[in-house]
């Protein structure tokens, strides 16, 4: 008789604390109505709290991001949006708006401030989530009950380093080791190298990039500017004059490099992306969730382009996070800048030291710093 009683009193005890934890769960989703949460402990992972249900929604990549937030939106007319002006009411904290008489443009309502940011593209929405996420831990988020079709949507994780603040491979990369074996512009026509970690002109923090002149005093001159070692291109923009792109190559899942003030694009590639007048650009394969657009393959030494006066070059290596910043997060909005690394780091000896001779610094590290804080 006693057996069955203690029996009872266990299973009572066992129901009043699942109870207690499925109210300390509800609760919690409550609190966390309509935010987006990043696990802090993890690799970043993005989920949403859906305001109607108190469920979290993985977010993943931005593909993923931007489908979800699209699928759980509310739609409203455009009068009722005019009218909210910059913030939605309160009512509606925490919900994506569809404003489905303008082409289905979406906008997520924060949920503290109630102002709407728009969700244009995917990579918007995955901007939204980086900008507005709130830190949750491992235990927390568990404890929130995730959508069917949706706790288990997460990626098989890559075998290469993520990178926390998004910049990441296209799909056809491989690899994470590479050697630069060819000089960005020819080192005999370079004049001099500025190292990186400036601060002037529009630059509010060091400068992530070191300066190519390969004429004295600025005056015009043109060169060649090859690719260091083989990779693709994924994404060539146009600033807003004549003659001005700037173009991203990754070398491996972890290294790429970006040309800024490039003057002229070679024939080849112009073949490919179609003139990019002012304000245009072409953009490739981002990862595995954004490859429709193939990627322009090149080779070590291929000419990619022509410089005329400066060229700012920067390598990026996404094992790398700099430990010299207080609070790294706060970069991300330039999803490349945690992984600066130095400029010549990555050539192959004989290169470096002839590069590193070009520099204007003599002191270590040659190629200059940028995490000051």
């Amino acid at each position: 008789m006693k057996t069955k009683h203690y029996a009872l009193l266990a299973f009572l005890l066992a129901a009043t604390l699942f109870t207690g934890e499925a109210r300390a769960a509800s609760a919690l989703g409550q609190r966390l109505s309509g935010k987006i949460l990043l696990q802090v402990e993890a690799n970043g992972e993005g989920w949403y709290i859906y305001p109607k249900t108190f469920k979290r929604y993985y977010l993943g990549r931005p593909d993923d991001a931007f489908r979800i937030m699209r699928e759980l939106s509310l739609g409203i007319s455009n009068n009722d949006f005019e009218n909210f002006g910059m913030y939605a009411p309160s009512r509606l904290r925490g919900l994506i708006l569809l404003k489905v008489e303008d082409a289905g443009r979406a906008y997520y309502v924060h949920p503290d401030t109630r102002r709407m940011h728009y969700l244009g593209r995917p990579q918007d929405a995955f901007d939204v989530m980086r900008t507005q996420g709130l830190g949750i831990t491992n235990k927390d988020l568990a404890s929130l009950e995730a959508e069917n079709g949706y706790q288990n949507s997460q990626p098989q994780k890559p075998s290469y380093p993520i990178s926390a603040a998004g910049w990441k491979p296209p799909s056809t990369c491989s690899g994470t080791d590479i050697t630069f074996t060819s000089s960005p512009v020819p080192v005999s026509e370079i004049y001099h190298i500025e190292p990186m970690g400036k601060v002037a002109a529009g630059h509010v923090t060091p400068t992530d990039h070191g300066y190519i002149a390969n004429s004295a005093n600025h005056q015009p001159a043109i060169s060649d500017l090859r690719a260091p070692a083989d990779g693709h291109i994924v994404s060539i923009g146009a600033f807003g004059k004549p003659n001005d792109y700037r173009i991203i190559i990754w070398h491996s899942c972890t290294v790429s490099t970006i040309y800024i003030h490039v003057h002229e694009l070679a024939p080849e590639i112009l073949a490919i992306t179609g003139d990019l007048g002012p304000g245009k650009s072409w953009e490739g394969d981002h990862g595995p969730d954004n490859n429709k657009t193939p990627t322009i393959p090149v080779k070590a030494g291929q000419v990619i382009g022509k410089m005329n006066r400066s060229l700012d070059f920067s390598v990026h290596d996404t094992a790398v996070a700099l430990a010299g910043f207080e609070n790294p997060a706060l970069y991300y909005g330039e999803q490349w800048k945690i992984h600066t690394v130095d400029l010549f780091g990555y050539f192959e000896s004989s290169l470096r030291s002839q590069l590193k001779a070009k520099s204007l610094r003599a002191a270590e590290p040659v190629g200059g710093k940028i995490d000051f804080d």
